[in-house]
């Protein structure tokens, strides 16, 4: 984005000589050929990065040759007049539909206003949208620099800084801000740009401190006051420096959960049973966020990952986790070819954008003449035929094993060794409006009114709620510590262990492996992995 606006301010900045003729295009190549060395940078260069470097650098060359043949007086205006005809032919080839829009996700670091309008990329915590203080957490005093070179910037006296330098120093740092706006993941482009500012602040105040006659108290209390500066980050606020932040486990030890100082083996015993007790083509269903964990540690094949780019199959795993037991065990335990339509709401099929069975069978019959055939990838290619999957949206996704995972607190009652829990640690139980709202479920029916704890019928009905081996023991009122029954505003609910699916001759899911964490004793925090077997015998 910034090179590209760069791209087209040139010729009106920099119109004097030949240099951005052959200047402009150097750079070009050598970016695309350098990027094109690597595998996620070459697909994305050879679409619209590559379109999007292309035509700023026709322009830059057209209006070159333009300006070489016009007066001193049209060069800006002919200039002008090609940038506005570009304008027009980009508007013009985005209405025809010949080149289509990016997807979401690039889409919503244009315009972060859009994050709300999806829920799928709202529920992804790196897309949480940044905020002020979080900014100022990962930026620090770097912004004062930042605010000092942007004074210099615009200072016309004050600097012998190039007209075209200033330009881009302006729109790299001011794109680059906009953009982190968006989600928090993309801080790191705000730091790109508060870098760009910083350093010519910092770097031009020193000159001119440095420059200064008879000021040796200010020269050698200037360093002292930068370095200063320079240290409160790593040692400020208290709890919160970016020492803390950068000073906890990997992810993989405390699950990502909301106690980041909290590291166990769960995750790794889990994936050495599943390893060690499953067959090697099992199947496992989760969530999207533990795809990599399973896929690289047990060696097993998951239905969605980290990777996954298909919102339907996302969304479909998240129905199966939140809708009843009935309907999940269809949708997991059904085969690839096995329509589940029925189980998963006809208007779910086609908000997913998938087709119901009937139509699908009969416009593809219409136009092929033949019913449609499951071939996938690997049976395609040695076929020599085009990969066919028949509205996999509609179809079932022969799993194996379900696994969830669970964060929270154990703690103890003064009169009782019974141990009690709290449940909002950072796993699924945290996740649960999100599943809700990406499977087109009423929220209210699954959640309270404090978008955190769960309704009885969450507990009781649906297949999260009963794959989580706890139950609501009392409500608590914090100010108070007095227990209630039911749940009023503001309460925050106790659990108690308590095991609900286990049985392999009656229940769609039984629990066959539970981490370490789950059988401790010990108070503090908890963080479980749970598989349960999908029972393929289960009779509905």
């Amino acid at each position: 984005m910034p090179i590209v606006l760069f791209y087209f301010a040139l010729p009106f900045i920099k119109n004097k000589d030949n240099f951005i003729i052959w200047a402009a295009p150097s750079f070009s190549i050598s970016l695309i050929l350098f990027s094109l060395m690597f595998e996620r940078t070459s697909t994305f260069i050879l679409g619209y990065a590559g379109l999007a470097i292309l035509l700023p650098t026709i322009f830059i060359i057209i209006s070159g040759i333009v300006m070489k043949f016009s007066n001193e007086r049209a060069k800006i205006r002919n200039s002008a007049i090609i940038l506005i005809a570009f304008i027009a032919s980009g508007i013009g080839i985005l209405n025809s539909n010949i080149v289509g829009l990016p997807s979401f996700r690039y889409l919503n670091a244009v315009n972060p206003f859009l994050t709300t309008q999806d829920n799928l990329t709202d529920s992804v915590a790196e897309h949480t949208t940044t905020s002020l203080s979080l900014s100022f957490t990962f930026l620090s005093v770097f912004i004062i620099f930042a605010v000092i070179g942007i004074w210099f910037i615009f200072s016309r006296k004050t600097i012998n800084l190039k007209i075209d330098m200033r330009i881009f120093a302006i729109f790299t740092s001011i794109i680059a801000i906009y953009v982190s706006s968006a989600f928090v993941r993309l801080e790191l482009f705000a730091s790109v740009g508060i870098i760009i500012l910083g350093s010519l602040g910092l770097a031009i105040l020193s000159q001119k401190i440095f420059e200064q006659k008879n000021q040796n108290f200010t020269k050698l209390i200037f360093p002292a006051i930068i370095i200063i500066l320079f240290i409160i980050p790593v040692t400020m606020p208290e709890n919160n420096t970016w020492l803390n932040w950068a000073d906890f486990p990997p992810s993989i030890l405390n699950g990502g959960s909301a106690f980041p100082q909290f590291s166990s083996n769960d995750w790794k015993d889990a994936m050495n049973w599943l390893k060690g007790n499953t067959p090697e083509d099992a199947i496992i269903a989760s969530w999207w966020d533990y795809g990599y964990w399973i896929t690289t540690l047990s060696e097993r094949t998951t239905i969605v990952d980290n990777a996954t780019l298909i919102d339907w199959q996302i969304q479909k795993m998240g129905y199966a986790l939140i809708t009843n037991p009935e309907n999940s065990w269809h949708i997991l335990h059904s085969d690839h070819t096995t329509d589940i339509s029925t189980y998963l709401g006809d208007e779910n099929v086609v908000s997913f954008g998938g087709e119901l069975a009937k139509d699908f069978d009969s416009d593809y019959l219409k136009e092929n003449g033949e019913s449609c055939k499951q071939i996938f990838k690997a049976e395609a290619q040695n076929l020599g035929v085009p990969e066919q999957s028949c509205n996999p949206i509609a179809k079932g996704m022969d799993a194996d094993y379900i696994l969830i995972y669970l964060a929270g607190e154990r703690f103890y009652t003064q009169d009782s060794n019974i141990p009690l829990y709290t449940l909002e640690g950072g796993g699924d139980e945290s996740k649960k409006t999100w599943y809700a709202k990406i499977s087109n479920h009423q929220v209210s029916k699954y959640i309270q009114d404090d978008n955190i704890t769960p309704t009885d019928y969450y507990m009781e009905k649906s297949t999260l709620g009963l794959l989580t081996p706890f139950t609501i023991f009392k409500y608590v009122e914090p100010n108070t510590g007095r227990t209630f029954d039911d749940y009023y505003s503001g309460f925050i609910p106790v659990y108690i262990n308590d095991l609900k699916l286990k049985d392999p001759e009656t229940d769609p899911f039984y629990l066959v492996y539970a981490s370490p964490s789950f059988y401790s004793q010990e108070p503090g925090p908890m963080s479980t992995v749970l598989i349960y077997k999908i029972n393929h015998d289960y009779n509905s």
